[in-house]
């Protein structure tokens, strides 16, 4: 059985060139290998038209991955059929959205994941914003008592 590199835990049920058993021991050994410093020096050495280049690139490509995971999932709310991207976020279908952002996700991974193919659609739905909020109170996921 494989070790991860960071944190020497087993690496189960990874593919086989895997070298780490979770994002999070990922992200930690690249923080590890470019120190903070080193990535504020760069960004620091950057004139203000190469950041904001670097910066206008980062934010299309989120748009992109928005747009083709919305696309995927069918680009309207499960349950009332809106269609207005604004409103619409995705939601894990049986919660665990909590547990996949404290590993070290975030809703850029997401949208990348389900984008490229990677992602189990059976996981995820397609809500608007007032029917994720009525879903969560619903099943308990906000830490939160609704009378």
């Amino acid at each position: 059985m494989k070790s991860c590199e960071y944190c020497l835990g087993p690496v189960v049920g990874r593919r086989s060139h895997a070298r780490f058993c979770s994002v999070k021991c990922r992200q930690s050994a690249r923080n590890d290998r470019v120190p903070s410093e080193q990535r504020r020096a760069r960004y620091a050495a950057m004139t203000p038209a190469q950041l904001a280049t670097m910066q206008a690139y980062q934010r299309d490509q989120r748009h992109r991955y928005r747009a083709k995971a919305l696309a995927v999932l069918g680009d309207k709310c499960t349950i009332c059929r809106i269609d207005d991207a604004r409103v619409l976020q995705i939601d894990h279908v049986n919660g665990g959205g909590n547990r996949e952002y404290r590993n070290g996700r975030n809703a850029q991974d997401v949208y990348r994941k389900i984008a490229l193919g990677r992602a189990d659609l059976r996981e995820y739905q397609l809500l608007c914003a007032n029917c994720n909020w009525i879903k969560r109170a619903e099943n308990g996921e906000d830490g939160r008592r609704w009378s």
